[in-house]
């Protein structure tokens, strides 16, 4: 083990193999898949609407999986459990190029989705617990940074692949699990939680009925099954209830709701946008321009805008509040959006403003990203490091099915047509979808966020407009969990002490 690779006191440069390979494996699965789409349809024989579920399942199970993978990773060793998820996601890709039915996939696809959701749930944790608090910031920064430039070789590489055939793209996914897996054995093992840690089973179960029940009642409607799309719909809200009193009373919840309050609630929402716009345009590229070497090619020039945000955000951010960025960012891709709908019909005016959307797309998330993390104390980063990962399933989950659905309706609407026109006249109605996604960012965060105390001297900041969770809140709860059935087996002086050892965590915020 590595002394440079140990809690509180990690060295970036010790750290960069596995935060390079870690996220290529989950990002090189993820573009091939949302890239091999249109082939998998063709080669399987289904439709557009019901190939996207391929995603969609997948996101589902990474956000429902997430945190209880993060406990599991918190109960079993931090490290350990990161090197068995990527070595299970590597079993699980090899075991897809040897299938050719869509169900079997599908069933492959959620079960991978719950180990990635695992692999970056401990990734956010150690980029939170490793470095010194004082260059966590810093660190997040610099792993933006790799992750864009690997992002710039991974489109192009899957639309290589897939001139082979789609199977390999999953011997791929394969290799870099192994590597990713190789690069955590140096890594000193975190603190484990030693009590016995109570899973919110329930609350899982309730989140993926919630958005897999979403997200099918646009694809029922694409099939003009209104009847079905209804009962779809139904399911989806009795689920999001019942998830509710499900998350208000269990001792150790999916999603702890005495954190999800203003900033993190409304940075959680800003996630859901940003990620449902990113996986939106990226949907959109391979769908029209119908080539997967050239949706690649497209795909690497995102990415460089991606990077050149990475690399310049940074000295933004020494002058200017996240606040400020995100508004500017999200009013330039309102205007982008407005003309998407109006130039889409041209391929080469498309493209353009992909790549441009790219840039500030990719500001909006990289700013979020650790807003999040560092909106409590590095005491409780564990219990927010799968918000990022669950508000991007729900977003993506959501945009995926929506656009298809769309693109689908409007296709079969304009059959007489040649199919190429009538899938730009698709992307005319999804262009509008994504601006009304970003409105709905815009107004969130003008009247909504706030400003950061670590924010002072920059322009913008404000003492009256500082965002933070309030103690009386916390501590609130933290007497609510005490009378749950598990607590109050605990006698009077227990309970006092839990109460100041909470109080203490919650004056380190």
């Amino acid at each position: 083990k590595s002394t440079h690779l140990q809690p509180s006191n990690s060295k970036f440069l010790y750290m960069l193999p596995y935060v390079a390979l870690g996220f290529m494996s989950s990002k090189f699965d993820e573009t091939a898949m949302n890239l091999a789409l249109i082939q998998i349809e063709q080669k399987l024989g289904i439709a557009k609407a019901t190939a996207q579920w391929l995603n969609t399942i997948y996101y589902i199970s990474t956000a429902a999986f997430a945190i209880p993978m993060g406990k599991v990773a918190e109960r079993f060793g931090l490290i350990n459990s990161g090197i068995c998820f990527h070595l299970l996601v590597a079993c699980i890709s090899l075991g897809c190029f040897f299938i050719n039915n869509f169900y079997g996939l599908l069933v492959m696809r959620f079960i991978c989705g719950a180990f990635i959701g695992g692999q970056i749930a401990v990734r956010n944790t150690v980029l939170a617990k490793y470095p010194a608090r004082a260059k966590a910031q810093k660190y997040i920064g610099f792993t933006m940074i790799t992750n864009q430039v690997s992002s710039i070789v991974i489109p192009y590489a899957a639309g290589w692949l897939l001139e082979l055939d789609f199977h390999w793209l999953f011997i791929t996914t394969f290799s870099i699990s192994l590597l990713a897996s190789f690069s955590l054995i140096f890594f000193q093992q975190a603190s484990q939680q030693t009590k016995k840690q109570k899973f919110d089973i329930f609350g899982a179960t309730f989140l993926m009925l919630c958005i897999a029940g979403f997200c099918l009642m646009f694809t029922l409607i694409s099939y003009e099954q209104y009847l079905f799309a209804g009962i779809s719909f139904t399911v989806s809200f009795i689920s999001l209830i019942s998830f509710y009193f499900v998350e208000k009373k269990h001792v150790d919840p999916v999603l702890p709701l005495y954190l999800f309050k203003n900033p993190i609630s409304d940075i959680f929402l800003l996630n859901v946008v940003s990620f449902s716009m990113a996986i939106g345009i990226n949907w959109l590229v391979p769908q029209i321009l119908m080539d997967s070497q050239r949706s690649g090619f497209v795909g690497s020039l995102q990415a460089v805008m991606a990077l050149i945000s990475a690399i310049s955000l940074p000295f933004i951010n020494k002058k200017v509040i996240g606040k400020y960025v995100v508004v500017g960012c999200y009013s330039v891709l309102s205007v982008a959006f407005l003309l998407g709908f109006a130039l889409s019909q041209n391929t080469t005016a498309f493209i353009v403003l992909c790549v441009i959307s790219s840039f500030f797309i990719s500001s909006i998330v990289q700013q979020l990203y650790p807003m999040t993390l560092l909106s409590v104390s590095q005491q409780l980063a564990g219990k927010v490091a799968a918000f990022p990962t669950t508000s991007r399933t729900v977003g993506n989950s959501i945009s995926l099915c929506i656009m298809s659905t769309i693109t689908a309706l409007i296709v079969e609407k304009n059959h007489n047509l040649e199919y190429e026109v009538a899938l730009k006249k698709g992307a005319q109605v999804d262009f509008l979808f994504l601006l009304a996604a970003c409105i709905l960012g815009l107004i969130d965060c003008i009247f909504r966020i706030g400003c950061f105390r670590n924010e002072k001297g920059k322009f913008g900041y404000k003492e009256s407009k500082i965002r933070e969770l309030k103690q009386e809140e916390e501590l609130l709860n933290v007497m609510k969990d005490i009378k749950t059935e598990e607590t109050t087996k605990i006698n009077q002086s227990q309970a006092v002490t839990i109460i100041q050892q909470k109080e203490e965590l919650l004056n380190v915020m």
